[in-house]
């Protein structure tokens, strides 16, 4: 099931890279209005590593603690930031292998910012009481969370402000796209198993069981975040406006390569499992693919990578691995060899007809 996906490109001569246009016709729709950065943003050190973040207006501000691990050596380290805190994703093998090429890790629990839940009072708490005039989702409140780590993070001298990096898994993944397509203060971001709002595809439903409609027999649909054809309701995460577009996904003037498109001319990675298929792996090459028509654009075709793997939902120590490996190719101006994606889907054919300029305004 796929329709057409829309040109990621404005117009021929920016070639799209008008960053803000692209934003502003997917971010306020699909995510809610965002909040505004902080006119309050207090960072206080509780122990050695530990800091409490306080960020929002004179009248009202929420907070969370950032953990940071430090490696050895002197002077100033590239960053590897999570807000999946609470699952537990990050755990000593991963934090062993970024410490060991010198990354410093931070970790902060995002579901403190808004709670992954929907209790009738849950916008009462974290985030949403600072700024009640703006209807974001909780996607863009975690989102706001990493982006105020990011403004600690530049506070501290050990902190290299050329290379933060964001990982997120899942409903967390969706956090880290969007994340840094709205922060150009993030170098590379990491999208893991992120489906529908995230790597996936408003156009495109991957289905391998039309009798059976969810998990590994069906990906999730628009409808399927409002409640429609399940037993549970995300519509806590996103925008409300996206309901009036479910049956009618052909008509939003965006899909997910928007947001890919608009962290250029940034790293990203997308990840995730071919098994995994209610995070719609297919619908996810295919925004992969059009966003790196811009990329190619921009003479930059490697700084956009998609790999995926066998197995469950989950971010593995490989997926980190590969995020590392990633990072650490584009510094060195080399290829990232797990970059297969191709491998496994370069036959399905292609759901948009356009491609990128031959000559494009601010290629380089």
């Amino acid at each position: 099931m796929a329709g057409p996906l829309p040109t990621v490109f404005l117009n021929e001569k920016d070639a799209g890279l008008n960053r803000k246009a692209l934003l502003e016709r997917l971010v306020d729709l699909c995510f809610g209005r965002t909040p505004p950065d902080p006119a309050v943003l207090k960072v206080t050190p509780l122990n050695w590593g530990s800091f409490l973040i306080e960020a929002g207006n004179a009248s009202r501000t929420v907070s969370w603690d950032m953990q940071l691990t430090y490696p050895f050596g002197e002077g100033k380290h590239p960053v590897l930031l999570t807000g999946d805190r609470m699952w537990g994703n990050c755990i000593d093998t991963v934090k062993q292998l970024f410490l060991g090429a010198g990354f410093i890790v931070a970790e902060f629990n995002r579901t403190m910012l808004a709670e992954d839940a929907a209790p009738p009072d849950m916008r009462t708490r974290g985030l949403y009481p600072v700024y009640p005039e703006y209807d974001f989702g909780a996607i863009s409140a975690w989102a706001w969370g990493y982006r105020r780590c990011v403004d600690a993070l530049l506070t501290m001298p050990q902190v290299d402000p050329d290379c933060i990096c964001i990982a997120g898994h899942s409903r967390g993944g969706k956090t880290t796209l969007l994340a840094g397509a709205l922060d150009e203060r993030i170098a590379f971001t990491q999208s893991n198993g992120s489906g529908m709002f995230g790597c996936g595809c408003l156009r495109y439903t991957q289905i391998e069981d039309p009798e059976r409609q969810i998990h590994d027999h069906h990906s999730e649909t628009l409808g399927n975040m409002f409640g429609r054809g399940v037993n549970w309701d995300i519509s806590y995460w996103v925008g409300r406006g996206m309901e009036d577009y479910i049956g009618r996904e052909s008509e939003i003037p965006f899909d997910f390569h928007f947001l890919k498109a608009a962290v250029a001319p940034r790293g990203l990675l997308e990840t995730g499992s071919v098994d995994d298929v209610w995070a719609n792996p297919r619908g996810s090459y295919h925004t992969f693919r059009a966003a790196r028509e811009l990329y190619s654009a921009l003479g930059i075709p490697r700084r956009i990578a998609s790999s995926v793997r066998y197995g469950p939902h989950a971010h593995t120590p490989g997926d980190f691995a590969k995020f590392l490996a990633f990072i650490l190719a584009c510094r060195e101006g080399r290829p990232f060899l797990d970059d297969n994606a191709d491998l496994v889907f370069g036959s399905l054919p292609k759901i948009y007809e356009w491609t990128k300029p031959e000559n494009c305004f601010g290629k380089t």
